[in-house]
């Protein structure tokens, strides 16, 4: 495997919004000389995504390949970048980050000094289309937005996971849990529906595999927010999302903390886990008719409510299925494989 970075973009319909990502890389600083690449990947667009970014591309010495992608959803179209990328560090840039001047170099160099660090991730900075809402703070990290630990390093918190937006893989390790077996249940964004999780499975299997995380404030990126992202519907659907993604995510998190006794039964026993949920359902519906008044309160009860609301669903969805799923993580054989 070559040594370099392959930066890799997943499109679906991103003609409008493609050229600034690319004009971020085109204005990339070095001082020293890294090999790097861009690889489009183009999850069955219908508009002329591809064609803009050959038109904005116009660095000759670095080559952009574009890749098509039939099969919607982000994993999937993640997945194709990472196998037609060609350096050994991939780099996962959302169609709507504008990347700083030296990332590609940070990426490199901060990767270089931590041979045991797996994933990277930075800080995505919030760009308005509008003004910013006044509960977005609260909720930016549903965004790919702020901080995502308190100090520079590997991320300590043993559930801890970085969000996809600005993420940097070791394609080594990726290969190696491959090959062993790991496939995503979760999908991130698939067209226009609202459907998460992609990234956060992906942290977690690597912490399973034996590798470490690393956050880097320095690796900064303003993430533009269109106003139609930013309005309390979409927040409380991504909330919904994040809750209907929750139920196979906390079988990872089981196996992270290594869950013992009732803690350990709640998740991975299929009945007490679906009362669970109902559980947490009931006692969030009171406060939320209760609340149901404008402001940041209500917001807030919109949004726990859609999430404990569509885990439970999603958990009665997939009755015949949680078993095998729960089986197939826990005793995957891509576990402990660093």
């Amino acid at each position: 495997m070559k040594d370099g970075v392959s930066v890799v973009i997943c499109c679906f319909n991103s003609a409008g919004k493609i050229s600034q990502t690319l004009a971020s890389l085109l204005k990339q600083e070095f001082s020293e000389s890294i090999p790097w690449e861009v690889v489009l990947v183009d999850n069955a667009s219908d508009d002329n995504t591809s064609d803009v970014a050959r038109q904005t591309w116009n660095l000759s010495t670095v080559p952009l390949y574009i890749i098509p992608e039939l099969k919607k959803g982000l994993s999937n179209a993640r997945q194709s970048g990472i196998r037609e990328s060609h350096y050994d560090l991939v780099c996962f840039i959302d169609d709507d980050n504008w990347v700083n001047p030296h990332w590609i170099e940070s990426v490199y160099n901060r990767m270089k000094q931590h041979p045991e660090v797996a994933l990277l991730g930075g800080r995505g900075e919030a760009v308005f289309e509008k003004e910013e809402p006044d509960w977005f703070k609260q909720f930016q990290h549903c965004y790919a937005i702020g901080p995502q630990a308190e100090n520079e390093g590997v991320i300590q918190s043993e559930t801890g996971f970085l969000y996809g937006a600005g993420l940097t893989l070791r394609k080594e390790v990726w290969n190696k849990i491959v090959e062993k077996g790991f496939r995503f249940y979760l999908s991130d964004r698939s067209g226009n529906n609202i459907t998460s999780g992609g990234d956060m499975e992906m942290c977690y299997a690597i912490r399973l595999a034996g590798y470490f995380l690393y956050y880097d404030p320095v690796l900064t990126f303003k993430h533009y927010m269109p106003a139609g992202r930013i309005t309390v519907p979409y927040l409380i659907r991504l909330g919904g999302s994040f809750g209907r993604a929750s139920v196979i995510s906390n079988i990872y998190r089981s196996l992270l903390l290594k869950s013992n006794g009732f803690d350990r039964l709640k998740t991975q026993v299929y009945f007490l886990s679906l009362l669970q949920s109902l559980y947490r359902f009931l006692v969030y519906l009171p406060v939320y008719i209760k609340l149901k008044r404008p402001g940041k309160n209500q917001i807030d009860a919109d949004y726990h409510y859609a999430f404990n609301l569509e885990c439970m669903k999603e958990k009665i969805s997939i009755f015949g299925r949680y078993g095998a799923i729960l089986r197939a993580i826990k005793y995957a054989g891509w576990h402990d494989v660093a």
